[in-house]
């Protein structure tokens, strides 16, 4: 049986703001959502509750998945191999190369723009490299660089 009213916290229990969840931190985003005392058992919980905690979760994993070509990348360059960034990402290689290509993309001409930040060239090409032969491509596949004229 569900509740029809909101419970958690009983007295001066205040519905969470959702507009505030942007501007939360990932990690304050994992924190509440694994803060089992924060949330009524299944079942037990009003409409609400159960709308705040999806809200919750569809936040936390809008910022996972935005983070995790970073982690792909830096595992690449630690010395994992695709098989392995692959596995630990529960992708596929391909997969891996779209996520990882994507977001590569937007560094390299981060750091065409200014050079402090985003990816330099060398560190592009390193990982495209690892990657084309991973999935038995030419490096070139993997360019994010003007071509020639």
């Amino acid at each position: 049986m569900t509740n029809t009213g909101d419970t958690r916290g009983i007295a001066g229990w205040t519905p969470l703001d959702l507009d505030a969840l942007d501007g939360m931190s990932p990690f304050e985003l994992a924190q509440l959502w694994g803060d089992r005392t924060a949330w009524e058992l299944a079942g037990f919980r009003s409409m609400t509750e159960e709308l705040e905690e999806l809200a919750v979760m569809s936040t936390l994993v809008s910022w996972l998945v935005r983070w995790s070509p970073i982690t792909m990348h830096s595992a690449l360059l630690a010395g994992a191999t695709v098989e392995q960034v692959a596995a630990a990402a529960r992708e596929t290689a391909d997969a891996v190369a779209q996520r990882w290509q994507c977001w590569a993309a937007g560094q390299r001409h981060l750091n065409e723009t200014n050079q402090k930040f985003g990816m330099p060239p060398e560190e592009y090409d390193r990982v495209a490299a690892l990657l084309a032969a991973a999935l038995g491509l030419s490096p070139r596949a993997f360019t994010c660089r003007p071509e020639p004229s």
